[in-house]
This record gives structure tokens, sequence and C-alpha cells, in this order.
């Protein structure tokens, strides 16, 4: 009998967490259903996502990996992209690709894959403490107002994946802290890592300041973020050690000024929707608002704290952090960023939003969690939620949803270009800038151009040393450009152009060069690394019998 009971227990279990993920996955798709809506839809940034995907798609086709440069980028002329951007999006959109999905529907499954994820792993994290309750605070995750405008007015591919990614790191840890080191708990802040670099690097920082105030850090956390950083060294190590290799790192300097784009305190608690752009001073056009949910569970969290309750460390963390970022984002905090000039990367101190987006379920559910009166916690519980989604009730769709033929157009605008908002974010250093490329190889004062051949990762050509004195490789500079002379291991000498393209010297005689994109001694130290500790995790699976 005592053995039927526990069985039905499980099964009781089982089909209480299924029902829980129907309603989550639901209403989360309910919630965002008007993605679906068009082939593409209008966003600041959302179509040079799409290029960046095409690009490293056929650069995995070429034989690179893992992917630095896009060949075909900056009109031609190339450009080191995925050295400096998170390539953690493009990568998982390119298996959709290969299974014969076009690139809008597949980074469009992506974001929504993400968004859900999120939700979901936000009411694990709380489900067996009250899992009724847990649902709830997935929907609140659900209808910040910041997730919309990341989806339909950033098209902020990077953090709305990495805003899906965070509550299961937080979950993974809270999972370590009761389990042994298992192979997959480093895996997804690995993929928080590189789904956005400085985004994952500010919720580290968080979260061990959480877990070292609560006294819950030890040294399988340690080894666990060691072991992320460890699988990440392929991106983070160039992007840290070869940054001042690009325009934007020159003296230091960022594309955007971070104290032309702090928010105005009231800005926090409201600001009209649109879909414009983020300008100095308090008339931005585009909505920074916390969410009135956000300040709502802020107050009640307060309220809970001044009472005697069992998660007061908890809770007074959560609420200090919330209370900091909010700070941090607004002009009165300018002492903090000249202070720490690693913040200053961020560029734009609204990003911080992405942290109270994550904060706000977690105080939601402490908080109500709380409280000891049962109706005073339904009646609470659906008041902030039935809020939460009257806020959002505008803010769920894009300004526009584009057709084959819109999508397409917008597309071919942008072909060409670098894929970012400015040049000067991923061009190299010696790259002035970008003419018409008219011939991959050509002579370096109006000589005749010379026929080229790409094969894979090499571009062959043939010149006679004794008619030019210089030559000009239409490519950016980079120092992991390598040229020889065919069948032979001698280099020939490369060096920038004054825009910024390949020169060289041809050797004597008529000679058959090769070009080469190979890899910075950064970048194939920071391969090995990778390599290493996926050596390692693979022995640990097979040491734990995964």
């Amino acid at each position: 009998m005592l053995k039927y009971s526990k069985v039905m227990k499980k099964l009781v279990r089982k089909k209480g967490l299924i029902l829980a993920l129907i309603i989550i996955v639901g209403v989360g798709l309910f919630t965002i259903k008007s993605i679906f809506l068009g082939v593409w839809f209008s966003s600041h940034d959302g179509i040079f996502h799409v290029l960046r995907v095409d690009e490293l798609f056929k650069m995995l086709k070429l034989g690179f990996f893992p992917v630095r440069w896009g060949l075909d980028l900056d009109n031609g002329y190339g450009v080191p992209i995925f050295n400096f951007v998170y390539p953690g999006p493009y990568y998982l959109a390119a298996i959709f690709k290969f299974f014969g999905i076009s690139t809008f529907w597949a980074l469009k499954l992506i974001m929504v894959g993400f968004y859900l994820i999120g939700g979901i792993f936000v009411f694990l994290i709380f489900r067996k403490r009250n899992w009724w309750l847990a649902i709830l605070a997935a929907l609140i995750y659900f209808w910040v107002p910041y997730q919309f405008l990341d989806f339909f007015v950033r098209g902020a591919l990077g953090e709305v994946l990495a805003i899906g990614l965070i509550p299961v790191v937080y979950w993974s840890f809270l999972h370590l802290e009761k389990n042994e080191l298992k192979w997959w708990h480093p895996l997804p802040l690995f993929l928080l890592l590189i789904c956005h670099n400085f985004v994952s690097l500010i919720f580290l920082a968080f979260l061990v300041v959480n877990r070292l105030f609560l006294g819950k850090l030890s040294k399988k956390h340690w080894v666990s973020i060691l072991l992320s950083l460890g699988l990440a060294s392929f991106f983070l190590i160039p992007m840290i050690a070869e940054s001042k290799l690009l325009s934007s790192g020159r003296n230091g300097g960022y594309t955007f000024k971070y104290d032309e784009h702090f928010v105005y305190p009231q800005q926090l608690l409201y600001g009209k929707w649109d879909y414009w752009y983020s300008v100095t001073g308090p008339g931005d056009g585009m909505s920074f608002q916390l969410g009135l949910v956000s300040i709502l569970t802020v107050f009640l969290s307060i309220f809970v704290l001044i009472r005697k309750i069992k998660n007061k460390l908890e809770i007074g963390f959560l609420l200090l952090a919330f209370a900091f970022i909010a700070f941090l984002m607004t002009p009165y905090s300018q002492f903090i960023w000249k202070l720490v000039t690693p913040l200053q990367i961020m560029q734009f101190p609204w990003r911080l939003l992405f942290l109270t987006t994550f904060l706000t379920p977690l105080l939601f559910f402490e908080a109500i969690n709380s409280l000891k009166n049962r109706k005073i916690k339904i009646i609470l519980t659906l008041l902030l939620t039935g809020l939460a989604f009257y806020n959002v009730r505008n803010y769920r769709r894009p300004l526009k949803s584009l057709n084959v033929e819109e999508a397409t157009k917008l597309y071919g605008l942008h072909a060409l270009g670098t894929t970012t908002t400015l040049r000067s974010e991923v061009a190299p250093y010696w790259s002035v800038d970008t003419p018409y490329k008219g011939a991959d190889v050509e002579g370096a004062s109006g000589e005749p151009k010379f026929e080229s051949t790409r094969k894979e990762k090499q571009l062959w050509f043939s010149i006679d040393g004794g008619k030019y004195a210089e030559i000009r490789v239409n490519y950016n500079y980079f120092p992991s450009w390598e040229l020889k002379l065919e069948g032979s291991k001698q280099f020939v000498p490369i060096y920038p152009g004054a825009k910024g393209e390949i020169r060289f010297k041809p050797v004597e005689g008529v000679k058959t060069y090769v070009l080469r994109l190979n890899s910075t001694p950064i970048e194939s130290l920071s391969n090995l690394i990778t390599l290493a500790f996926v050596l390692f995790l693979i022995w640990l699976g097979l040491r734990s019998k995964l």
C-alpha cells in the first residue's frame, strides 16, 4: 500500500509539472504571437542579425571553425566581426539553416524559444516551494516591458537569448548547491557568455555577490564558473585582448558615450512606448520604464521586509540589488561609471534593465510567498499578474510586420555593410574607409587587375614580380592574414595600405601566391584552451557516468 502511495504521488507530481509547463508555454506563445506575423519585422538591429547568420553560415561551409571573420562583409573587404560580437546566437541559427529553415524563421524560433525557456526556468527555480505561485512568477517574467523593447523595438537578439538564459544559470547554481558537480553544470553559463559578452559578465558578478551575501557560494560554484569561462575562451580572450585592433578601440574609445545615454528617474517610472532611438537627455524615442508591476512589487517587498519573516536576507539583497541597478541607470551614478571604467563598455546604462527584468519575478515570488494571510496572497497575486498583462497590452507587437518583398528589400539595403550601427565597431584599426571593391587583387598604382581564385580558405593569384613594385589585395588588413608562395613555406611580408587594405612587394619573377586567413597567436591559444576544457568535461561526464 505504501509503495502504491509513493507511485501515485510521483504520477501526480509529473502531471502537475506537465500541466504547469503547458500553461507557461501556452501563455508565453500567446504573449509573443505577433512575432510570427509576416516574414520579418521592423526593428533597429533585426536585419543585421539576419545578415550575420548568413555570413557565418557561409564561413562554416568554407571550413572555418570557430568563425571569426565575415569575408563578404564590408563591401567584400571582410571584417573580424565574430571575434568581437557574441557568436552564440548565430551558431544556433546556423543549425536551423542546415536543416533548410530560412534565416528569418530560424531567428524567430530561437528568440521565441529562449523567451519560453526563461519563463520555464523561473518556474523551476520556485516550483518546489510553491508551484502555483511559481507559475505566476514565470508569467510576470514574460510581461516585463523590457522584454518587448528587446524584441520589437531594438531587435536585440543577443539580449533576448541572454535574458532567457539568465534563469537557467541561476537555477543551475541552486541545483549545484544540493548536488555534486556534473558535466552539464557549466553549460548554461557558457552559453550565456557566448550569447552576450557584457550582459553575461555583469550577471555573473551579480550572481557571485548574491551567493556570497547569502553564504551559499562553494568551491563547486567556483569550479563550475572556471569551466564555463574556459569553454568560452575561444571568444572571450580574443574579444578582450584584440579589441585594440579595432577602429572603436583606438585610445580606449567606444562607439557611443555612456554619459549621453543615462535614464532619468521619471523615465524609469513611465515612458511613452515608441520605436525610435536613445538620445542624450530625457527625450528618448523608446521607453525605458521598469514596468508597473516591477514598481509595485518593490513597494510590496519593502512592506514585507519590515515584518518578521524567515527570508529577510534574500528579499533584502534583491531589493538592494534592484535599487542599485536602477540608480546606476541614472545620471546621478556617473561617479561610479568613471570609477569602474569596465562598465563603460556597455555604452548604454539603460541596458541594465535586463537585470531588473530578472529581479522582478524573484521579488514577486519572495514577497507574495512571505505573506501569511491566504486571502491577501490570492488578491495581491491576481492584482499584480492582471496589472502586468494590462501594462504590456500595447507593447507586444512590432512597429510593422514585413512581407517577403519588404524583407528582401531591407536585406539588400544592408547586405554589403558591416551589419553594425557604425562601421568602426568591427572595422580593423588600419581601415580608414571601404571604397567599392572592383577586384580581389590589383596593382597598387593603377596597374591592371589580376585574376584570382578563391579555394575554400585560400585566395590564389599569380604576379610577375619584375613588372610591379607593390600589389594591393582588397581585404582589410589584420594580423591573422598570411601570404605564402605556392608550394613553399616561405612567407611574404604583408602590411596595411593607406586605406587599410593588404599590400605586399612581390618576389621577382612570375610567382603564384596564396593568401590565407589564419589565426593570430592569441586566437590559436584561446582555441586550445577551449578544446582542453571540452575534453575535461567529456572526461568528467564519463567519470560520473553522465
